[in-house]
């Protein structure tokens, strides 16, 4: 009998946090600010002779989407890219690693969160401002490598987000919504990792 009241409380909860997280993307959704890290869209790419041979196939990649074949040579110097100094830099190739998320798959998927995470950890104020539909394919490559790079990944997941929270403005001012939305998602992708 004690065994299925604590079935029923855990799945009270999680539909609980469930209807959090809806009620947070709808309220987010409609408050998302516009950033640089989206100004590189799928309309209007061309491809110059001028562009260096990653930034072609970076385009390449934003228009059709395939990220194998030639192109695999490209892609671990692209997700670098996102961690460059140069604001405009991260700003051309982040979408082109958000496409990259969208198809990838065995090593590549295994690669993206640990670009991600120290993306999110050195740019936490860029990183906050992206779409919420983004930072929710994300966290589930954030999760993952917090999960598989830690011995007690909700110990360093909480953490995570007391380091992220004291290191972005945005996070605790504008984007405070999309902040909570992420991290709760991560704990809830923590969870059923560890239930695995």
């Amino acid at each position: 009998m004690h065994h299925s009241k604590v079935i029923f409380q855990k799945g009270i909860q999680f539909f609980v946090q469930v209807f959090f997280v809806i009620s947070l993307v709808a309220s987010c959704g409609e408050n998302q600010m516009d950033s640089d890290l989206n100004s590189t869209s799928k309309k209007g790419v061309q491809i110059k002779e001028s562009d260096s041979p990653m930034r072609a196939v970076a385009k390449q990649i934003l228009l059709d989407g395939k990220i194998y074949g030639e192109r695999e040579a490209f892609l671990f110097p692209i997700m670098d890219s996102i961690l460059d100094e140069n604001k405009s830099v991260r700003s051309f190739y982040f979408p082109v690693l958000l496409e990259i998320i969208e198809h990838a798959d065995g090593y590549v998927a295994e690669g993206v969160g640990a670009y991600l995470l120290a993306y999110m950890e050195k740019y936490s104020d860029d990183f906050f401002t992206l779409e919420i539909d983004d930072l929710l394919n994300i966290s589930r490559f954030v999760a993952f490598e917090v999960y598989v790079s830690n011995e007690n990944p909700i110990q360093s997941l909480h953490t995570l987000r007391m380091e992220t929270s004291a290191n972005c403005d945005v996070c605790r001012e504008q984007q405070a919504d999309a902040f909570a939305l992420f991290f709760m998602n991560l704990e809830l992708l923590m969870e059923e990792l560890e239930s695995h």
